[in-house]
């Protein structure tokens, strides 16, 4: 869907819910779309130069489609009185500043994993505009939307209409109120309000941290310091808050360090292809998660009312309390019961929780062609998390006759989005030759995409390209780095990955007691070859070597080990240390359950 020009006949009777300085804001139905508009005082802007900026506009935001953190223009038209119109997606719920500050009744105030999620997406979001060169000039905590349809996700709004504010408030002879200017950094308060940057932005993003972790109004915000943050606040959380904060641009984070470091905190499981050699058939965790629901749109034909909107609301989110057990007992069947009711509305991400436990079989007995029935439609009226999932029943013929080009297909339109794990596996499908040409460059390209984004089996994937010289130069110290980052978050096929390098000398210097430990880490977190790499090279290797290379590893005097003295058990005397020390992986959560 691209940004257009919009007919403004055909926009249906509107309420305002909400009010600027330059217009009004109404939520609207447009061709049985529920829509949200935007008016801008333009009558004394010239037509020619108004012209001029609304193509630039449509431009612009073109090149923004597609990211689910942030606000989707839909297209402009000028009503009778001149004024102009800018309509975007509507989202039901409140911006973040209300949702902190001032809860809604009908929802708590938010917790630490909540706040944490919505920190990690508003930084996905401002990542998503940076990478496509993309300034936002005006991000704080009025402008980012919460959605209380969609899981309370975060989305990034008002940007994209600078220039034309600037235009009225030139005709106007206005000016900008001086508290718009708190959340912005100290190098651009003493420049005219044009002067932006994205280190600018990520300061803008700093005030945003520093109220979700202090709970108060950043207009108050003087010196920012880690006591401010109230009891039980994230230590990564309040870290990243104040380096965005720091005076000097130069040594504020970029937003890929941002969503780097709070990865941590998305909880998002990653179904991926994950083999460790491009050789052998691909693999693929069976996983379906709810944290990877997408935007929604209610089908045209099923445009609810108020009261339909209310019971949808209450019913998916009493089916989510009943799924995870949040203020009564776990009752799978009641989940299954309101998703039911709610998808009945039309909403997207009612019907993929209902595909989910459909495909699990969890409260409704395991029914994977209607699953497929499901996803296929959601993933159809573009919901992502549903366009991966179909992906993956089509690749492995779960419920649907098994087709590759269908695979690839709802991959790539998924990975256009941004869905790191469909991103991942297409790759895959293009080194493979599964379900279309094979091509190592581009499997290379979309590994590279989805590594970008923390996705641990990418990062696996690309480094075994960097290792083999396939679709990219051979270069073993890149393999090594990403290994070693992979390794990091506790993945068993990484840690065994990691510790051939360590045997083997590929792009680090030889090291056969990290080789052991990384071998057997991985044998403890399920990897089989892992496992039986660390036996093999246990057996083979001279213990004298051993202690040579790390003596720290034990401390016993070597000169009295003789040829003539070494019998069977030896290695087990003098190796105890090898064994005690605990190589259990630190985070299970992006291990490969391979089948």
């Amino acid at each position: 869907m691209e940004v257009e020009s919009l007919i403004y006949d055909s926009i249906q009777p509107s309420i305002t819910v909400g009010k600027g300085k330059h217009g009004q804001v109404k939520k609207c139905k447009y061709q049985s779309y529920v829509c949200c508009y935007k008016t801008m005082d333009t009558e004394r802007v010239d037509p020619k130069k108004l012209t001029k900026l609304v193509q630039q506009l449509h431009s612009d935001m073109n090149r923004l489609m597609g990211n689910n953190h942030i606000i989707q223009f839909i297209g402009t038209c000028v009503d009778t009185s001149k004024h102009l119109l800018v309509m975007t997606e509507y989202v039901s719920g409140s911006s973040l500043k209300s949702y902190i500050l001032r809860p809604p009744k009908i929802h708590p105030t938010p917790n630490w994993e909540v706040r944490a999620k919505m920190a990690y997406q508003i930084a996905q979001g401002l990542e998503f505009l940076h990478n496509h060169n993309y300034v936002h000039r005006n991000l704080y905590s009025r402008n980012i939307l919460i959605d209380f349809d969609d899981f309370f996700n975060a989305k990034i709004g008002d940007f994209g209409l600078h220039d034309i504010r600037d235009e009225i408030d030139a005709v106007n002879q206005t000016n900008r109120d001086l508290v718009d200017f708190y959340w912005k950094a100290p190098e651009l308060k003493d420049t005219k309000y044009s002067s932006c940057s994205k280190k600018g932005d990520i300061y803008a993003l700093g005030t945003v941290f520093w109220e979700l972790v202090t709970n108060q109004d950043a207009i108050t915000l003087e010196t920012p310091s880690a006591q401010q943050a109230i009891e039980g606040a994230p230590q990564t959380l309040i870290e990243c808050m104040l380096n965005c904060l720091v005076e000097n641009p130069i040594e504020r984070p970029s937003c890929q360090d941002l969503t780097s470091t709070l990865f941590e905190f998305a909880d998002q499981d990653d179904s991926d292809f994950n083999s460790e050699d491009a050789s052998q058939p691909p693999t693929m965790d069976r996983v379906a998660t709810r944290d990877m629901v997408q935007s929604e749109y209610p089908d045209s034909a099923q445009m609810v009312s108020v009261n339909q909107g209310k019971q949808f609301l209450d019913n998916k989110e009493l089916g989510r309390c009943y799924e995870l057990g949040i203020g009564t007992e776990v009752s799978k069947a009641q989940a299954f019961k309101y998703y039911d009711q709610a998808s009945k509305l039309g909403y997207l991400a009612a019907i993929h929780a209902k595909a989910v436990c459909f495909e699990n079989g969890s409260g409704v007995n395991k029914d994977l062609p209607e699953a497929a029935v499901l996803y296929l439609e959601a993933a159809r009226r573009g919901h992502l998390a549903s366009q991966h999932q179909i992906a993956r029943f089509f690749q492995h013929g779960l419920g649907v006759p098994q087709n590759h080009e269908r695979a690839v297909y709802w991959y790539h339109s998924a990975s256009k989005s941004g869905n790191r794990s469909s991103q991942n596996n297409l790759g895959r499908c293009y080194q493979l030759g599964f379900g279309t040409s094979q091509n190592s460059e581009l499997a290379v390209y979309w590994y590279q995409k989805s590594s970008d984004q923390g996705c641990t089996p990418a990062k696996i994937n690309l480094a075994v390209c960097y290792e083999k010289g396939d679709g990219v130069a051979k270069d073993y110290a890149k393999a090594f780095e990403l290994y070693q980052s992979a390794s990091e978050k506790g993945n068993p096929h990484a840690h065994y990955k990691l510790g051939f390098c360590f045997e083997n000398g590929l792009g680090v210097e030889p090291d056969l007691i990290k080789a052991l430990k990384l071998y057997k880490a991985s044998g403890a977190g399920g990897y089989e070859r892992g496992k039986q790499r660390y036996q093999d090279l246990k057996k083979q290797v001279n213990p004298q070597l051993l202690l040579q290379r790390n003596r720290s590893i034990n401390e016993r005097s070597i000169a009295t080990i003789t040829p003539s003295n070494m019998n069977d058990n030896s290695f087990s005397e003098i190796t105890p240390s090898i064994n005690d020390i605990d190589f259990t992986p630190t985070r299970n959560s992006e291990n490969s359950n391979n089948f």
